[in-house]
């Protein structure tokens, strides 16, 4: 997965050097939502992400991508990619494939694969990261997979925590990555609701699926 990581690492910059202040007392803004009418899904975020476009950083990869990178770059979208320093420093990402662009069925064996392999492409980029092993569970009725991670960051006093995880939708493979600098963020952020049609909501990772560093 192609996100610019240069956003991460400018973030890091004002993190390292300020302390964060208590946020004032009053009352919390109203969550973010995505939607995917298609998929009948739904997606709810604290609104203290800031989002950024990410249509045109992905078609100035493919333009200059060849081969199987440039299909991939063009069966791929990235929703959401946003950045919140409001408690810690946190990266969520929420990406789109259709594999039957790449000429090809995604299966649900195949889920916690593509959650690790993207997660890995963005942490190489910080360090070397340190993987659990692999689970798979269920999104509410759709099919998922999910791993997590450490890594260690010369700009970063303390590691950083990541998940993964990728659903399976109507054909389509739907991944949500988490980078944050706080354990307890990741075990807030993981337990998100996504809600599919006609369904009730249901966490992004499931509650007996619980980050590691929250055990410690």
């Amino acid at each position: 997965m192609i996100v610019p990581f240069t956003l991460f690492l400018l973030a890091l910059a004002p993190w390292q050097q300020a302390t964060p202040k208590p946020a004032p007392m009053t009352p919390a803004p109203s969550p973010k939502t995505f939607h995917d009418a298609k998929l009948g899904l739904d997606y709810s975020y604290p609104a203290s992400f800031q989002t950024q476009d990410m249509s045109s950083a992905i078609d100035a990869e493919k333009a200059k991508s060849e081969g199987a990178m440039k299909e991939a770059l063009g069966c791929t979208t990235m929703p959401i990619m946003g950045l919140s320093l409001e408690s810690g420093l946190q990266l969520l990402i929420l990406v789109q494939l259709d594999p039957k662009c790449m000429g090809f069925a995604a299966t649900a064996d195949q889920l916690s694969t593509f959650a690790k392999g993207s997660l890995n492409e963005g942490l190489v980029k910080l360090g070397k990261p340190s993987f659990s092993d692999a689970r798979t569970y269920k999104m509410g009725d759709a099919d998922a997979g999910m791993v997590y991670a450490t890594v260690e960051t010369p700009q970063m006093p303390e590691p950083m925590h990541a998940a993964a995880t990728c659903a399976l939708v109507q054909g389509q493979v739907i991944c949500w990555e988490f980078i944050v600098s706080n354990c307890s963020d990741l075990a807030k952020l993981t337990a998100l609701p996504v809600t599919f049609k006609d369904k009730p909501p249901t966490p992004v990772i499931s509650k007996d699926n619980l980050p590691p560093c929250s055990a410690k």
